[in-house]
Protein backbone atom coordinates (compact mmCIF):
# COMPACT_ATOMS: atom_id res chain seq x y z
CA UNK A 1 0.00 0.00 0.00
CA UNK A 2 1.69 3.45 -0.96
CA UNK A 3 0.07 6.15 0.33
CA UNK A 4 -0.27 9.74 -0.89
CA UNK A 5 2.10 12.50 0.06
CA UNK A 6 2.53 16.06 -1.01
CA UNK A 7 5.62 16.43 -2.45
CA UNK A 8 7.25 20.08 -1.85
CA UNK A 9 7.51 20.91 -5.70
CA UNK A 10 3.54 20.67 -5.41
CA UNK A 11 3.40 23.33 -2.82
CA UNK A 12 2.72 25.90 -5.47
CA UNK A 13 0.11 26.76 -6.81
CA UNK A 14 -1.08 25.10 -9.85
CA UNK A 15 -0.14 21.85 -8.66
CA UNK A 16 -3.27 19.36 -6.83
CA UNK A 17 -2.29 17.82 -3.47
CA UNK A 18 -1.55 13.85 -2.70
CA UNK A 19 0.33 14.15 -6.28
CA UNK A 20 3.18 12.10 -5.06
CA UNK A 21 3.42 8.41 -3.85
CA UNK A 22 5.35 6.99 -0.84
CA UNK A 23 7.24 3.79 -0.84
CA UNK A 24 5.47 0.66 -0.80
CA UNK A 25 5.03 -1.00 1.96
CA UNK A 26 4.53 -5.04 2.81
CA UNK A 27 4.21 -6.55 6.02
CA UNK A 28 4.08 -10.54 6.45
CA UNK A 29 2.81 -12.04 9.95
CA UNK A 30 2.77 -15.98 10.42
CA UNK A 31 0.38 -17.38 13.47
CA UNK A 32 1.12 -21.11 14.35
CA UNK A 33 -0.40 -22.92 17.48
CA UNK A 34 -0.34 -26.69 18.44
CA UNK A 35 -3.34 -28.29 20.66
CA UNK A 36 -2.17 -30.49 23.43
CA UNK A 37 -3.07 -32.07 26.62
CA UNK A 38 -1.66 -30.97 29.80
CA UNK A 39 -2.61 -32.68 32.80
CA UNK A 40 -6.03 -33.12 31.53
CA UNK A 41 -6.23 -29.84 30.67
CA UNK A 42 -6.68 -28.90 26.62
CA UNK A 43 -4.20 -26.21 26.32
CA UNK A 44 -2.58 -24.81 22.90
CA UNK A 45 0.87 -23.76 22.54
CA UNK A 46 1.19 -20.80 19.69
CA UNK A 47 3.52 -18.44 18.26
CA UNK A 48 2.92 -15.21 16.79
CA UNK A 49 5.60 -13.48 14.33
CA UNK A 50 4.82 -10.26 13.20
CA UNK A 51 6.83 -8.65 10.42
CA UNK A 52 8.56 -11.70 9.65
CA UNK A 53 10.84 -10.51 6.77
CA UNK A 54 11.81 -8.11 9.52
CA UNK A 55 11.48 -5.31 6.21
CA UNK A 56 11.98 -1.45 7.66
CA UNK A 57 8.68 -0.29 6.14
CA UNK A 58 8.33 4.02 5.65
CA UNK A 59 5.40 5.38 6.73
CA UNK A 60 6.01 9.41 6.86
CA UNK A 61 8.63 10.52 4.30
CA UNK A 62 10.31 13.83 3.84
CA UNK A 63 8.46 16.07 1.48
CA UNK A 64 11.07 17.04 -0.84
CA UNK A 65 12.67 13.41 -1.39
CA UNK A 66 9.58 11.04 -0.67
CA UNK A 67 11.87 8.92 1.33
CA UNK A 68 12.01 8.51 4.99
CA UNK A 69 16.15 7.88 5.06
CA UNK A 70 17.20 11.31 3.43
CA UNK A 71 16.09 14.81 2.99
CA UNK A 72 17.34 17.63 0.66
CA UNK A 73 17.14 20.43 3.02
CA UNK A 74 19.87 19.17 4.88
CA UNK A 75 22.76 19.15 2.10
CA UNK A 76 23.97 22.39 2.92
CA UNK A 77 24.14 22.11 6.58
CA UNK A 78 27.16 21.26 7.91
CA UNK A 79 27.10 18.28 10.23
CA UNK A 80 28.42 19.69 13.44
CA UNK A 81 27.82 23.05 14.48
CA UNK A 82 29.15 24.74 17.67
CA UNK A 83 25.51 26.13 18.18
CA UNK A 84 23.70 23.21 17.61
CA UNK A 85 23.77 20.10 20.43
CA UNK A 86 24.61 16.63 18.77
CA UNK A 87 25.11 15.79 15.02
CA UNK A 88 22.92 17.06 12.31
CA UNK A 89 21.73 13.10 11.65
CA UNK A 90 20.60 12.90 15.30
CA UNK A 91 17.91 15.41 14.38
CA UNK A 92 17.03 14.28 10.84
CA UNK A 93 16.78 10.49 12.02
CA UNK A 94 13.51 9.86 12.48
CA UNK A 95 12.57 6.32 14.09
CA UNK A 96 8.83 7.22 14.60
CA UNK A 97 8.37 7.35 10.97
CA UNK A 98 9.20 3.80 10.21
CA UNK A 99 7.05 0.24 11.11
CA UNK A 100 8.34 -1.68 14.11
CA UNK A 101 10.56 -4.38 13.86
CA UNK A 102 9.84 -7.80 13.65
CA UNK A 103 8.11 -9.05 17.06
CA UNK A 104 7.71 -12.31 18.06
CA UNK A 105 5.01 -13.54 20.87
CA UNK A 106 5.01 -17.12 22.34
CA UNK A 107 2.74 -18.69 24.98
CA UNK A 108 0.28 -21.35 26.33
CA UNK A 109 -3.30 -20.93 26.65
CA UNK A 110 -5.02 -23.34 29.15
CA UNK A 111 -8.50 -23.92 29.51
CA UNK A 112 -10.40 -25.07 32.85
Amino acid sequence: MDLPYVHKACLDPGFSDNSERKPNVFDLDLRASYSIDLFGLKSNLYCNIYNLLDMRNEFSVWNDTGRSTYTLTAKDVSLTDPGRIGHLNEHLLRPDWYGEPRRVNMGINISF
